[in-house]
């Protein structure tokens, strides 16, 4: 087997880039007389000689050991497509090296888009998991996902998870190309709009309430937030307005009921 080490240290050699990203997988490996072509099989391999694996020290380990088992392999490789950067645009060299990753990762698993939608329903509580197993998906997509509309759901629910993990900046890429897909989906243009009025980017946020409200007037999250902007403004009559408009949608919401009370405490006698 070829071992080619660590990336040549120029400041602009991609594979030095893509250790930079995933600095616990420091090393590159080629494909032709590896561990892999024997996994994978030499048919495989022979339409690939080229292309390189980037595996972490524990792989190369077991490589140089004599072997190193699929389950090993998978998770390696799940490690650096369910990273967000693994969307970015990149060298011809990189796209090739995520196309090598791609197809081993979806060898042996004919399955992989049935089973899919169980395990994003499976972690919808868990963000962490989330994140990692929309931007897979998304890693691994037939098309680009960039373009196929199909794929707008996953780059919300990304965005979501993003939220839930502290990670604004990541999360505002994800939400703004799933409204990019589908420009009347609901879900990412609260999510977005939420997180800019949370941002202080206020106008922005209004507009993205707006754009909501042209869709579907009584959005309760929309309204919702909207009477917090307008709590937040101590605009009291305006916040009255849109909180009876979402009590009118769900009486019993307890975020309506919530409004509720800081409105009654903000407006009230003893309010300052």
């Amino acid at each position: 087997m070829e071992q080619l080490g660590a990336p040549e240290k120029n400041g602009k050699d991609w594979k030095e880039q893509l250790a930079a990203r995933f600095p616990d997988a420091p090393h590159i490996v080629s494909l032709e007389g590896s561990v892999f072509e024997k996994m994978l099989g030499a048919e495989w391999a022979l339409k690939n000689p080229k292309l390189f694996l980037f595996v972490t020290a524990e792989d190369l380990e077991a490589i140089q050991a004599g072997g190193l088992d699929h389950e090993r392999l998978r998770v390696s490789i799940v490690r650096v497509l369910s990273h967000p950067s693994s969307l970015e645009a990149c060298p011809p060299e990189e796209a090739a090296l995520r196309a090598a990753y791609r197809d081993i990762h979806l060898h042996g698993e004919p399955d992989f888009w049935r089973k899919l939608e169980g395990w994003v329903d499976a972690a919808i509580s868990e963000p962490g998991k989330l994140a990692d197993l929309c931007v897979l998906a998304l890693s691994l997509w037939p098309g680009d996902p960039k373009t196929d509309a199909g794929a707008w759901k996953l780059w919300f629910l990304a965005g979501y998870a993003f939220v839930q993990l502290g990670d604004a900046k990541t999360a505002s890429g994800f939400l703004e190309q799933s409204i990019a897909l589908k420009a009347d989906a609901l879900a990412p243009l609260n999510e977005l709009a939420a997180l800019r009025l949370q941002e202080g980017r206020r106008e922005e946020g209004s507009a993205l309430l707006e754009r909501v409200f042209q869709l579907e007037p009584e959005n309760l999250n929309a309204l919702c937030n909207a009477a917090g902007l307008r709590l937040e403004l101590r605009k009291f009559d305006e916040a009255r307005a849109f909180i009876e408009r979402a009590r009118a949608v769900e009486p019993e919401d307890e975020q309506v009921q919530q409004l509720s009370a800081m409105l009654a405490r903000m407006s009230g006698p003893q309010a300052n």
